[in-house]
């Protein structure tokens, strides 16, 4: 499939009025910390959610403590934390993109 990319991130976001996981695309960037040390931050791509029916504006203050997983990683999360609180259209989103 043209739009397949094994190097996109993704992170799951708690919708704040439906309590409905979201999926967006995220980034990890590197950061410069005052003390030299550089660190790996993980980094919305968009403002809305990957079926686009959530902006970020949107989101609760939850968070799954592994962010910026890749695709089979949030597949993963949604079947195995999720479960039925997952978005359908955004889980559906992970397996049409999956090459064969």
């Amino acid at each position: 499939m043209d739009n397949y990319n094994p190097k996109q991130l993704y992170t799951w976001y708690k919708h704040e009025n439906t309590e409905e996981w979201h999926l967006f695309k995220t980034v990890l960037n590197p950061k410069k910390l005052s003390t030299g040390e550089i660190r790996l931050f993980c980094t919305r791509i968009e403002e809305e959610s990957v079926c686009e029916q959530m902006d970020f504006s949107d989101a609760a203050s939850d968070r799954l403590s592994k962010v910026c997983v890749r695709e089979d990683g949030a597949r993963m999360q949604a079947a195995e934390i999720l479960k039925r609180t997952a978005c359908g259209n955004c889980v559906a989103t992970l397996y049409s993109t999956q090459e064969y």
